[in-house]
């Protein structure tokens, strides 16, 4: 899609062009390509993430700020710790991460932080299980509630107060030269603040806004719809139905991983799932292994030797997690066999013969020849089904989220792809 994005904001416009999405290592990547696909625009062209023009716009304002993620960190840890590990949201869902998350998408995210408990309590929750009932709502509240007060007393912003403060301070002072156009890539894994945020910069003028994404490459938790932003699309939206990206087998793979990921309509766009997009590359490598914890790094080894063999290059190659653990355990490897690597954090999309290596958060929107995806399950669990039959609404909600990311895992690849299934 990213080719997509490039000729309308190249050709449409002849005035500043702003490039922006939520992953951070990829506005590099994305400057280079322009760079060689549109030289005659590259000079007004900015590529930086949503919350890097954020802090911008407030530095050059003189409002002051400290975005501290580290702080953030610690001080959910701490609410967690008083108000809600030994109460009635530990009984629904223990892991404290599923909490973080509903604070971070579902209220801030969503720019309902600003409100009070009214909001939340009526909120149809995109993107999660509807059954959290007005009870736990109440200690979500709680949570969020004893979560900012830690915040304020220790005086930082978290990310989504970066982005609400930007908000605020362009709606006291418009930017007296607007861009012509504002391209959103991957705008799937954009809060709803961001989306707010990027329509803010631009403004209503016409052609000025363009949204690029897919919501079956949705990995963050929580949803919306742009109508939610105050983006009107009915009728403007447009669904690509021809893939360029996968070769045809690497295609059929990912859309088995698709079965039961959740596509969802765009304000009346209806959305297409990928196994019913047309293939415009022939042939391809897609190889499915399944075996054991002790036998996977020798696989992998082999699967190298492959790709070689393919002729593709290890410059062209990504191998890519799902964790950070996961993707240390894999540096070591290729330490031990002698193979340079690229950690996908400061890959900028320069040719080089390293291979790249980092988790799927990290090779979002990207794409590269090969791909090998180390995927660990739990023993006995079906990958495809993600063992939520029985699950309570917090283990579908994860189990969905780490479905799409073995998805966008595979579909990062054009020619070959290497699917390892471990079960522990």
């Amino acid at each position: 899609m990213w080719h997509y994005t490039v000729w309308p904001a190249a050709r449409v416009t002849t005035g500043r062009l702003l490039f922006t999405t939520f992953v951070r290592n990829l506005p590099p990547c994305q400057e280079r390509a322009f760079a060689e696909l549109a030289p005659f625009a590259a000079h007004r062209a900015r590529f930086v993430t949503m919350h890097s023009w954020a802090g911008e716009l407030l530095s050059r304002r003189g409002s002051p700020y400290r975005m501290d993620l580290k702080q953030a960190d610690n001080a959910f840890g701490l609410a967690w710790s008083r108000v809600g590990q030994h109460g009635p949201l530990a009984k629904i869902e223990i892991d404290s991460r599923y909490w973080r998350e509903e604070i971070d998408r579902v209220i801030k995210g969503r720019g309902f932080g600003v409100g009070d408990f009214t909001w939340y309590a009526k909120l149809v929750r995109r993107g999660r299980r509807g059954r959290l009932h007005q009870g736990a709502r109440a200690e979500v509240w709680k949570l969020y509630r004893e979560y900012e007060q830690i915040r304020l007393e220790r005086g930082f912003l978290d990310a989504n107060d970066l982005i609400t403060a930007a908000l605020e301070e362009l709606a006291r002072v418009p930017l007296a030269e607007r861009y012509d156009m504002v391209v959103v890539d991957e705008m799937q894994d954009m809060s709803l603040q961001g989306l707010r945020l990027a329509h803010a910069i631009v403004g209503d003028q016409a052609n000025g806004l363009l949204l690029v994404g897919d919501v079956q490459q949705k990995i963050y938790a929580g949803g919306w719809r742009i109508s939610d932003a105050g983006i009107g699309i009915v009728g403007r939206g447009e669904i690509l139905r021809v893939n360029y990206r996968n070769r045809r087998d690497i295609l059929q793979l990912a859309t088995s991983l698709e079965q039961r990921n959740t596509v969802d309509d765009l304000d009346g766009v209806a959305a297409v799932p990928l196994g019913r997009v047309e293939a415009a590359l022939p042939g391809g490598v897609a190889i499915t292994w399944t075996g054991p914890d002790a036998e996977i790094e020798d696989e992998l080894r082999r699967r190298l030797r492959s790709i070689r063999e393919h002729g593709i290059p290890l410059g062209a190659t990504a191998l890519v997690t799902r964790t950070n653990n996961e993707a240390d355990r894999f540096k070591s490897a290729l330490r031990r066999w002698g193979i340079k690597f690229r950690d996908l954090e400061e890959y900028t999309g320069a040719d080089e013969e390293l291979i790249k290596i980092g988790t799927v958060f990290r090779a979002k929107g990207l794409d590269f020849r090969a791909v090998l995806h180390p995927c660990f399950i739990r023993s006995g669990a079906d990958l495809y089904a993600k063992g939520e039959r029985d699950g309570s609404d917090a283990e579908r909600d994860h189990a969905e989220l780490e479905a799409n990311q073995h998805f966008v895992a595979v579909t990062r690849a054009r020619d070959y792809v290497w699917l390892g299934i471990v079960e522990r």
